[in-house]
């Protein structure tokens, strides 16, 4: 037989077996969950972000919002009850709005592995290059044809390593992330999320600007810093099911140990977490549409200053099951 031939008949065979695997039941230990067998394919837009906001603790000075300018990403993936994968391609950069907010280099890194009871999250972000974001406060003169002040050379990175156990067998997160199964009826679950994170920021000039250095003069000479945050958040979920079509949001709260290291003043203490996700689409017996969105905010104060990091991916997707 050719080779040609070969290939052929062998995809056809993978396709056949997966059609003969894409049947759904309902597990006797999970009455409200239907399950589906075979694979998702999907066709993906991604957008992520990590930024950084600084507030004077004392409510004198004005807060400073730095933010990157990204592009967005498209790609392609698939998914079964065991594993999923996804790739993707960021789009051609806006030399217009490169301009006006700078460049950002970075890069991004995801793994999801959501089981029935038991999910596990993990990213890597690195960011470099900001713009300020609320540049028009600090302004009198601002106008639309202004640019937006940069720092090039500040660099962000973010691990998270994110644990989490589901409580309740009524609740599916499958259903909702990956569509490998289809919640039948609204319910929700308590969470208990346990995480490790590491946040790096190094930049080689101020980040408060000139109107604003009076009221963060300690924090002023800030330029580096590395964060070690050790949590326990406590959280609750819940789906929304109107026939197949589903809205499931997902709150996290809660903090735990922090190491800080920076050029200020080292020192250990207790750190604040918050989680937000949230879910919506239409789970269909063949084609599946929504999208997603994932917001971990961790707290530091430093000297006069409280740090916010924001980190985030939003994405939307449409797929078919196989």
């Amino acid at each position: 037989m050719p080779a040609k031939n070969r290939i052929f008949f062998l995809v056809a065979l993978i396709l056949f077996s997966f059609q003969l695997k894409s049947q759904s039941y309902i597990p006797a230990r999970y009455p409200n969950i239907e399950r589906y067998d075979g694979f998702v394919i999907k066709a993906l837009i991604q957008s992520p972000l990590l930024a950084l906001d600084i507030s004077d603790r004392y409510n004198i000075g004005k807060k400073i919002s730095y933010s990157p300018n990204i592009v967005e990403s498209i790609g392609a993936g698939f998914a079964s009850n065991f594993i999923g994968l996804s790739i993707f391609t960021k789009l051609p950069r806006d030399e217009e709005k490169d301009l006006k907010y700078g460049r950002t280099e970075y890069s991004n890194l995801q793994v999801f592995l959501y089981g029935r009871r038991i999910a596990l999250e993990a990213s890597y972000q690195n960011y470099q290059g900001f713009y300020l974001l609320n540049a028009p406060s600090f302004d009198v003169n601002w106008n639309d044809s202004s640019k937006y002040p940069t720092i090039p050379g500040m660099e962000l990175r973010n691990l998270t390593i994110n644990c989490f156990y589901i409580f309740s067998r009524k609740f599916s997160l499958k259903a909702s992330f990956n569509q490998t199964e289809r919640q039948l009826r609204s319910a929700g679950s308590f969470l208990l999320m346990a995480s490790l994170n590491h946040i790096y920021i190094n930049s080689d000039s101020s980040l408060i600007p000139k109107t604003e250095k009076q009221n963060y003069s300690e924090f002023d000479a800030f330029r580096w810093g590395e964060f070690y945050n050790y949590e326990i958040s406590p959280g609750y979920a819940y789906s929304i099911i109107l026939k197949r079509f589903y809205f499931t949001p997902m709150l996290f709260i809660g903090g735990g140990y922090q190491k800080q290291e920076c050029d200020i003043k080292s020192k250990s203490e207790f750190g604040y977490k918050l989680g937000l996700k949230y879910f919506i689409g239409y789970n269909g017996k063949k084609f599946v549409i929504g999208a997603f969105g994932m917001n971990d905010i961790c707290y530091a104060n430093i000297s006069n200053a409280i740090l916010q990091f924001y980190a985030s991916k939003y994405r939307f997707f449409v797929g078919y099951r196989l």
